[in-house]
């Protein structure tokens, strides 16, 4: 009967080994089918799936199990780990040299008024880019107009609008549309006359097959623009996709920028055992000649988390081709 019994066992093993490698292709290697795109978000949650099988797979003593679930479970880790930036830590910081950037959604604000204003004006940064600015908030944009001398706004009824609030001035406004997107792209001056453009473009969440080609769309058209610019820069995007979406990592590698994010819990200040399963869809971007010395979690009094603080600098090769 034992005999019997391990038989069974082994004409399993590679039905479940097969199962386990096709699932985790189908987070690494998306197929074009709405599923596998909807069910992208869930690959932090297989990871873990595939951990926990190896460890019951070692305890059952079937070795074939347990080393699959690991490799997948290995493997996925350094695809998860890729979609981010992978430095270990920050470069060190520059005070001198560094720009700070707040990247935020009002609207995502669980407080009053009053306390919105004064955790937008808590850090006194540099450049303040905010996202689905609708009229509702006319007496914020007044207010940050009397702190910050330059500025430019999209403000619309729906989620679109946007605003940018720089301490520098802007010597460059251009907002245009991509696929009925619009978008904000400045030039600033900033310290030591050195310039960088700000790009700022936000999408709703992509539903259907036909949502998705139109965000890809939009995302290569947007990387040509940037890789035109030949030239310092930050992307504040909220694309409402994960960071490890196919569609997000030709996007970075297409225009040469880097996230901001080490991993999808940097920077939160919520020490939580569920903070293991964050999936982050906003980020700041960065190009290939500066560098991120900061970054953070913004989040209101109840700890709700409405946007991303960074601060970045020029790398010291930029500095001594411009010296």
């Amino acid at each position: 009967m034992v005999k019997e019994k391990n038989k069974f066992d082994s004409s399993l093993n590679w039905p479940i080994a097969i199962f386990v490698i096709l699932v985790s292709c189908v987070f690494i290697f998306p197929p074009e089918y709405l599923l596998a795109k909807q069910i992208s978000k869930y690959a932090i949650h297989w990871m873990f799936i595939c951990l926990a099988l190896g460890i019951i797979f070692m305890f059952l003593n079937l070795e074939k199990l347990l080393y699959t679930a690991f490799i997948c479970c290995g493997i996925l880790a350094s695809f998860l780990l890729y979609s981010y930036n992978s430095s270990i830590n920050h470069a060190p910081n520059k005070n001198d040299e560094s720009i700070t950037v707040e990247f935020i959604n009002p609207s995502l604000s669980t407080v009053v008024y009053d306390s919105t204003l004064s955790l937008l004006k808590r850090r006194n940064t540099d450049i303040i880019i905010l996202e689905e600015i609708t009229p509702e908030w006319n007496k914020l944009l007044d207010t940050l107009k009397e702190i910050y001398p330059y500025s430019v706004i999209i403000n619309r009824v729906d989620p679109y609008g946007k605003a940018v609030f720089s301490k520098f001035k802007l010597e460059s406004i251009d907002t245009f549309t991509l696929f009925n997107n619009p978008i904000i792209l400045v030039n600033t001056n900033l310290k030591n006359n050195k310039k960088m453009f700000i790009t700022v473009v936000n999408s709703l969440p992509a539903i259907t097959m036909t949502d998705f080609k139109k965000l890809n769309n939009l995302l290569n058209q947007l990387s040509k623009v940037l890789l035109n610019l030949n030239s310092s820069q930050i992307l504040a995007a909220n694309l409402n996709i994960v960071p490890w979406a196919k569609e997000m990592r030709e996007f970075k590698l297409n225009a040469k920028l880097n996230s901001s994010r080490r991993d999808n819990n940097d920077g939160s200040f919520k020490n939580n055992l569920w903070n293991i399963f964050n999936i982050p869809k906003n980020e700041i971007f960065y190009s290939e000649d500066l560098e991120c010395s900061d970054f953070d979690e913004i989040t209101d009094s109840n700890l709700n988390p409405i946007g991303l603080f960074a601060r970045y600098q020029f790398k010291k090769q930029s500095n001594n081709k411009e010296n």
